[in-house]
This record gives C-alpha cells, structure tokens and sequence, in this order.
C-alpha cells in the first residue's frame, strides 16, 4: 500500500531519530521528504555547519526534495515528511500533494507541557553541535503548534509527548 507518514514536532523533538529507528535497516524502503538531511549532506561535502550551509542551501534543498518526490509519486512509493509541520495550513498543503489511493498517517511529538519535557527538549537541542535554534524561536514554533485532526486529511494520527508517551490516537491505527 502507498503510504505519506507526515511527521510533526519542534526541532530536536525526536522526529528524525524515529525515522532512523524505524527504517534504519533498509532506507531504500523510504523516501524521506527532509530539506535538513540535504543540507547536513552539503555541509559535510564542504567541511560547514548546518548554520553555515542553511541559508545558502534551503532553496536547493526543496527544489531537489520536490523534484525527487514526483518521481517516488510516479512509482507510488512510500514517503516519511521529515519536517516541523506545525500548522494545519502546512499539513494540508503536504497531504494535497498525494493520490488519493495514499494510506495518510501523522506521527506527531507535541511540544513540551511540563518543565521535564522542557528541560529534554533543550538538552537534545544542546546537544546538536553546529545546528542551533535561538530558545525564543523554539518557543514561538511551540505557541503557533496545532494539533492535528483527521480533517486535515489524514487517516490515523498518532501523538505522543516527547518521551514516547500516548497523549492521543485518532483514526484507524490499520
């Protein structure tokens, strides 16, 4: 079955380690939709940070991820969308982009409600050498976050807290 897993959840929430967990074995299973992995790779080759290569390189990076996903679309692939996607706005523009005959699930890591997940969230942000986020910016990401729904298109939805515990299941987990 064709199948988009869209992820959501604020830089250093967990999103990219649950793509590595879950499909680290075979990677060829999966196209993964992630402007940031793209950039990593650029400033490796280059000898940069993230920081330094981002501004240069998030045009390429979308343009390259965009042009890469029409052709998963054309041999109904699977797709993992690998970035923040916070609002409802952003979801429903990723989904609309998907046959109907897709399976649309939504892995979702809500932003910290407590001070222990606050305080993970910026031990996991510390701890990414090269790729910062200003703390303000975390926090307004965190203020503008919707939770999603299944009118946005999807068919099961997963939320979880940022240490993997069920905050809300909707849809059909099939």
């Amino acid at each position: 079955m064709s199948k988009v897993e869209v992820l959501v959840g604020l830089p250093g929430s967990g999103k990219s380690t649950f793509v590595n967990s879950v499909f680290g074995e075979d990677p060829s299973s999966v196209f993964v939709y992630s402007t940031d992995d793209y950039i990593e790779d650029v400033a490796r080759i280059k000898g940069k940070t993230y920081n330094e290569s981002f501004k240069d390189n998030i045009s390429a990076a979308t343009k390259f991820m965009d042009g890469t996903l029409i052709e998963v679309l054309k041999l109904s692939g699977r797709v993992v969308w690998d970035q923040t996607n916070m609002s409802s706005k952003k979801r429903r523009g990723i989904l609309s982009r998907f046959p109907k005959s897709y399976r649309k699930v939504c892995w979702c890591i809500a932003p910290p409600r407590t001070p222990e997940e606050w305080a993970e969230l910026d031990r996991r942000l510390a701890s990414r050498e090269g790729k910062t986020i200003p703390h303000h910016i975390i926090e307004s990401m965190a203020d503008s976050y919707v939770e999603p729904e299944l009118d946005e298109g999807f068919d099961y939805i997963l939320v979880v807290d940022l240490f993997g515990n069920t905050i809300a299941e909707k849809g059909s987990a099939q």
